[in-house]
């Protein structure tokens, strides 16, 4: 009978890609995965093939995803990308950040003389792109390739103060080039003119004891690790010109206590924020359509933040070791994804705005809109037992992680428990099941299911049954 039922279901999977899909996981989805490497002479490939096993409802498709990894360049960012191989669904994550070019050391292109200045060049040992520039008075220019500005870089690492001129040669400094003041530790003051627009990755990289620095409103957008290592820097004032930061542009700006993303900006990258230690304020865009994956980890001064009804999705570890204790879920979020509030101990109550049609709260918990899955436990909720409503069919991927439940009671209905749902549940010490020994066999248990938990049986209606 099980075989006969085995075959129904592989027919009726092929038949799904007709279906509509509705995204009852995302993220968190609960399959069983098959990995597999493929090496070509340009890019690395990883693809992993999710079986869809579960049993189709009557109105879900449950995503099976294939995922495969696009490799980072100097310049371009590295992800996952998954497609749910029915309905073609897809989302990326795990991003691998663009680290920048691997400049070399200086090469003289031509000395100077009476009527022309020195010519130096740099070539990256990754991807062989050289760059030229002249030098002038410490500082040295490129003739962009518009043929109508340029960008400027700095010769001297041991400069304080530093006046960037608003044109070269006639023409305006428009860009702040890659490592332009990269490790300049006794830098402490610079003005950047109205003419920049773009301020270039690593830019004031490591710049300790820069403190402030003014951005003109001229500027639009600010590349990834811009401002990283950035230790001293306790304010900075972002222009309404700016559209987009870029990935670790903040990173590791342990002083600076309070940020205001004016709603001029769309795009947020990842990790942008990543572990600003003090950072306790923060005003987000209201125009703010991407928020990179783990934007503001590590920021564990943060109690408060307002996400705008802009946004649509949460990514990975967008909040992961905040200070939050509540957030608010607008009606214009598709996808929360895995881990989107990890180690947030605080968190007690996540709310979704009631017109929000894939997403649903109650008492603090976050569930798919149908209530069919639960999908985040809150780890600050400070009730020793809960019992998972009636409704409930699955259980997501890491749904209980680190909360401090003593006691849990799932209900007969449920048709699988995700990897890690009860993820260092360290006092969890009683799980019931309203069901038989025989209904629990047939539960689709994935991976680390109960990693860390102390409870050793469930207590079924017909007795208990050993997990060990």
């Amino acid at each position: 009978m099980k075989k006969a039922l085995s075959i129904m279901f592989v027919i009726f999977a092929l038949m799904s890609t007709l279906a509509s899909c509705f995204n009852i996981y995302d993220e968190n989805s609960s399959m069983p995965t098959t990995t597999t490497t493929k090496k070509t002479t340009t890019t690395k490939t990883t693809t992993t093939t999710k079986k869809n096993e579960q049993v189709e409802t009557e109105n879900h498709h449950i995503h099976n995803y294939v995922s495969e990894y696009v490799s980072f360049t100097c310049t371009k960012d590295g992800y996952d990308i998954n497609t749910c191989s029915g309905c073609r669904d897809s989302y990326r994550d795990n991003f691998s950040v663009a680290l920048g070019h691997s400049f070399g050391q200086w090469n003289t292109v031509n000395e100077p003389t009476e009527n022309e200045k020195k010519v130096v060049q740099r070539i990256c040992g990754s991807c062989s792109e050289a760059e030229t520039f002249t030098v002038d008075d410490g500082l040295a220019y490129s003739l962009n390739k518009d043929g109508e500005s340029y960008t400027v870089i700095n010769m001297d690492l041991d400069c304080q103060e530093v006046v960037i001129p608003s044109e070269y040669n006639g023409l305006p400094v428009t860009r702040i080039g890659e490592n332009a003041f990269a490790d300049c530790q006794k830098l402490t003051d610079v003005i950047i003119p109205d003419t920049v627009t773009y301020i270039g990755m690593s830019a004031f990289a490591r710049c300790q004891s820069l403190a402030s620095i003014a951005i003109p409103d001229s500027v639009k957008s600010i590349d990834s690790h811009a401002f990283a290592g950035c230790v001293s820097l306790v304010d900075i004032v972002l222009p309404d010109s700016l559209t987009t930061i870029g990935s670790y542009a903040f990173n590791k700006c342990e002083s600076l206590t309070s940020i205001t993303i004016p709603d001029s900006v769309i795009s947020i990258g990842h990790f942008a924020f990543n572990y600003c230690y003090g950072l306790s304020d923060v005003n987000l865009s209201t125009s703010l359509k991407s928020l990179g994956e783990g934007a503001f980890w590590g920021c564990g001064s943060i109690e408060n933040i307002l996400i705008p009804s802009s946004l649509m999705t949460i990514s990975k570890n967008t909040f992961a070791g905040c200070d939050i204790e509540s957030i608010v879920i607008h009606s214009s979020v598709t996808r929360i994804s895995v881990f989107a509030f990890q180690l947030c101990f605080r968190l007690s109550n996540i709310e979704v705005a009631e017109d929000n049609k894939h997403y649903m709260s109650k008492d603090g918990i976050l569930y798919s809109k149908d209530g069919a899955t639960l999908i985040v436990y809150p780890m600050g909720k400070k009730d020793s037992s809960f019992e998972i409503p009636d409704g409930v069919k699955y259980i997501a991927d890491y749904a209980f992680d680190k909360c401090e439940l003593t006691s849990i009671k799932i209900p007969k209905v449920v048709k699988i428990i995700g990897k890690g749902a009860f993820n260092n549940c360290t006092s969890l010490r009683q799980i019931v099941y309203n069901g038989t020994k025989d209904d629990w066999d047939c539960i689709r248990l994935e991976k680390n299911w109960n990693a860390g938990v102390p409870a050793k049986v469930v207590v079924c209606s017909d007795g208990e049954k050993d997990l060990r």
